[in-house]
C-alpha cells in the first residue's frame, strides 16, 4: 500500500467590463477592484478542476503493544504505545533506558536522565532480600518482551 499526494486546482474564471484607456490600465484597474475585493469569485464562477499527483510515500505500518504507564503517585494503566523509539520516547519525556528487574518476560523503559533532570520519584524496586536496589524517577513502561524486541503484555501480566 503506497500514499499519494494529489494536489487540486480549481479553476474560478469571470468576465468583467471597465472603460480604460489601454489593455494595461484596464488590467491594473481590475487587479486593484479585485485586491480590495470587489470582485470576489465564489462557485459560480467555477469553470474546471484538475487533479495531479504531486508525491507518492510507501506506508509503514504503525506497531503498537499493549503496555502498563506507570505516573508517580497513580495506580498503572494499561494503555497501546506505538513500538517506535520515538514513540517509547514521548512516553517518559525523553531518552529512553531499558531495565529487567523482574524474572518475568517484561522490561521497564523509563527516562535515562529521570533522577538527573529533577523528575519526580516514582516506585522503588527492591531485591529479593528486601533490600532497595533503585528507585525510578518520572514516568515509566512496563512492556513485555518477546524473541528480539518489546511486545505487547500478556493478560496475566498486566
Amino acid at each position: 500500500m503506497k500514499k499519494f499526494d494529489v494536489e487540486i486546482t480549481e479553476t474560478l474564471q469571470r468576465k468583467v467590463s471597465v472603460e480604460a484607456a489601454s489593455q494595461e490600465d484596464a488590467e491594473r484597474m481590475v487587479t486593484q477592484a479585485w485586491n480590495n475585493q470587489d470582485y470576489v469569485l465564489d462557485s459560480g464562477d467555477f469553470t474546471s478542476v484538475d487533479f495531479k499527483t504531486v508525491g507518492e510515500h510507501e506506508l509503514t505500518e504503525t506497531r503498537t503493544m499493549d503496555a502498563l504507564l506507570v505516573q508517580p503517585n497513580a495506580y498503572p494503566k494499561k494503555i497501546s504505545v506505538g513500538t517506535e523509539l520515538e514513540n517509547l520516547q514521548a512516553m517518559v519525556d525523553g531518552d529512553i533506558e531499558v531495565t529487567y528487574p523482574f524474572e518475568d518476560e517484561v522490561a521497564i523503559i523509563l527516562n535515562e536522565s529521570g533522577k538527573i533532570n529533577g523528575l519526580p520519584l516514582n516506585r522503588a524496586i527492591y531485591t529479593e532480600d528486601g533490600d532497595m536496589q533503585d528507585i525510578y524517577a518520572g514516568d515509566f513502561l512496563v512492556v513485555g518482551l518477546t524473541e528480539d524486541d518489546f511486545g505487547s503484555l500478556t493478560s496475566e501480566q498486566i
